[in-house]
C-alpha cells in the first residue's frame, strides 16, 4: 500500500500557494509515476474523492478499482452553506483553539470525549489553520458529475448514514453517476474512517479490493458492471452527446519560431497549466494534446463555456507582463462523436475544429446547438450567421461569445 500526505497536511509542505485541484491531481499522477505500476486499485477519503475520481477518468487505462470514502462532487451535495464557511474561517483566524474544539465536534460524532479530545489536541497542534481557513472561504464550484461517467473501473462508494460533515445524499449522487458502481452505507456518524466503528469500514473496503476484476478497456467497463449500470459508459466505437471544444495558439508557427527552445517550453508549459486547470476546474476531459493545440470533452455545453472563458482571461492574466504575446482561439460544438481508445472523432468534432479556425485571437466561437442549449443562461452572443466551413456542404451557423 502506498499513502501519501497531500499538499498542508501531514508531512507535506506546509504553505503550498496551489491547492487546486489540478496541483492535487498533478500530484497524484507524479505519486501514480513513482510507484510504476501497470495497473492498481485507488482509495480516495474526503476531499481525496474529487482527486481519485479526476484520475480515474482521465487514466482508465491505470485504474483496477476504485474505492470512495466520504467526498461530494457537487456544490448541491454540499453540506456547510456559504455563509457557515464564512463563518467558520473567521473563527479559525479569530481563535483557532475555539474553532478547532467546534471542528472536532462536527468531524467525530459518534466518539467519545476521550476520542474527541484527542483528535483536536492533534488538530491544533498539526493542521494548519490558515490553509484550512482559505479551503473554507473559497467558493465550493467544482463540479465533478461529467467526470463520473467516463469511470470505467470497478466502483463502491462508502458512506456513513449520519456524516455530519457530508450527507448521505452525496454519496448517492456519486454511485448514480458511475456505470454499475455499488452504494455500501455504514453505521455511525464520524467522518473519517480511521474513527467509529473501524471495523465495519474495514470488512467493506477489504471485500471490494479481494475481489477479482477483469481487465477493462479504456474506453469499455466490464460486461458484469454494464448490465447493472444506471448510466451506462459507451462502448469503443459508440456515440453519446458531449460538448468539444478545441483551441489552438494564434499565429504560433512565427512567433515560437523566434524564441530560443528553453524559453519556447517554459512559455508553452505556462499555457498548457492554464487551460489544463481551466478544463478541469468545469468537469471537463483533455483528450489530446495536438502541438500547441488542446482538445477536451464535456458533458454539458454551459461547463465547456465556463471553461474557454476561464482559460481566455487565464491566457490573458498569465502573459499581460510577458514579452511573449500568446493568444488562444477557442472554437465549441456539441453531438454525438465516435469514441475510440479514448480519443473522439466525427464530424462533430470536426465542426469544433472548423469553428475554432474562425474565431481571432481571444476569441470563442461557438455553434448554434451549443448557443441554443444555452438558452436562458446568463451568456452575450454575436450572430456570425452561416459559416461555410470545408468539408461540409452546408454552412454552419456560429455565434461569438462575449467574455469581457
Amino acid at each position: 500500500m502506498v499513502r501519501y500526505d497531500k499538499r498542508g497536511g501531514g508531512l507535506s509542505d506546509r504553505n503550498p500557494e496551489d491547492v487546486s485541484l489540478s496541483s492535487r491531481l498533478a500530484d497524484l499522477e507524479a505519486v501514480a509515476g513513482a510507484v510504476n505500476l501497470e495497473r492498481f486499485s485507488l482509495v480516495g477519503f474526503s476531499q481525496g474523492v474529487g482527486t481519485s475520481i479526476a484520475y480515474a477518468a482521465r487514466h482508465r487505462e491505470r485504474v483496477s478499482r476504485l474505492a470512495l470514502y466520504g467526498g461530494a462532487v457537487s456544490r448541491t451535495s454540499a453540506a456547510l452553506t456559504e455563509a457557515s464557511r464564512s463563518a467558520l474561517a473567521a473563527l479559525i483566524r479569530s481563535d483557532w483553539a475555539m474553532a478547532s474544539a467546534a471542528l472536532a465536534g462536527r468531524l467525530m460524532g459518534g466518539t467519545t470525549p476521550d476520542e474527541r479530545a484527542r483528535f483536536n489536541r492533534d488538530q491544533v497542534k498539526f493542521a494548519n489553520a490558515e490553509l484550512l481557513a482559505r479551503g473554507f472561504e473559497a467558493r465550493p464550484d467544482l463540479d465533478l458529475r461529467a467526470e463520473l461517467s467516463l469511470i470505467a473501473a470497478p466502483t463502491v462508494v462508502l458512506h456513513r448514514r449520519d456524516d455530519t460533515i457530508v450527507p448521505l445524499e452525496a454519496a448517492r449522487e456519486i454511485a448514480a453517476g458511475i456505470a454499475g458502481a455499488r452504494l455500501v452505507l455504514l453505521n455511525g456518524e464520524a467522518h473519517f474512517p480511521q474513527h467509529g466503528d473501524v471495523e465495519e469500514f474495514l470488512r467493506a473496503l477489504e471485500g471490494f479490493l479481494d475481489e477479482p476484476v477483469a481487465r477493462a478497456s479504456r474506453t469499455q467497463p466490464p460486461a458484469a458492471r454494464r448490465s447493472s449500470a444506471r448510466r451506462p459508459a459507451p462502448p469503443k466505437g459508440r456515440s453519446a452527446f458531449r460538448t468539444i471544444l478545441f483551441t489552438d495558439v494564434v499565429a504560433s508557427t512565427p512567433l515560437l519560431a523566434q524564441l530560443r527552445d528553453a524559453r519556447m517550453r517554459e512559455v508553452m508549459r505556462a499555457h498548457d497549466e492554464v487551460l489544463t486547470a481551466a478544463v478541469t476546474a468545469h468537469g471537463g476531459r483533455v483528450v489530446k494534446t495536438i502541438g500547441d493545440a488542446f482538445m477536451a470533452e464535456f458533458a454539458a455545453p454551459s461547463n465547456a463555456l465556463q471553461a474557454a472563458i476561464e482559460a481566455q482571461r487565464g491566457i490573458r492574466e498569465k502573459f499581460a507582463a510577458s514579452d511573449v504575446p500568446i493568444r488562444v482561439r477557442i472554437g465549441i460544438n456539441a453531438g454525438e462523436p465516435i469514441e475510440e481508445d479514448g480519443d473522439l472523432h466525427g464530424a462533430a468534432v470536426v465542426i469544433a475544429k472548423r469553428l475554432e479556425g474562425e474565431a481571432v485571437g481571444g476569441g470563442i466561437v461557438v455553434s448554434d446547438a451549443v448557443k441554443q442549449s444555452l438558452a436562458g443562461k446568463e451568456f452575450d452572443f454575436d450572430d456570425l450567421g452561416p459559416l461555410p466551413l470545408k468539408g461540409f456542404a452546408e454552412p454552419i451557423r456560429a455565434w461569438t461569445v462575449r467574455w469581457e
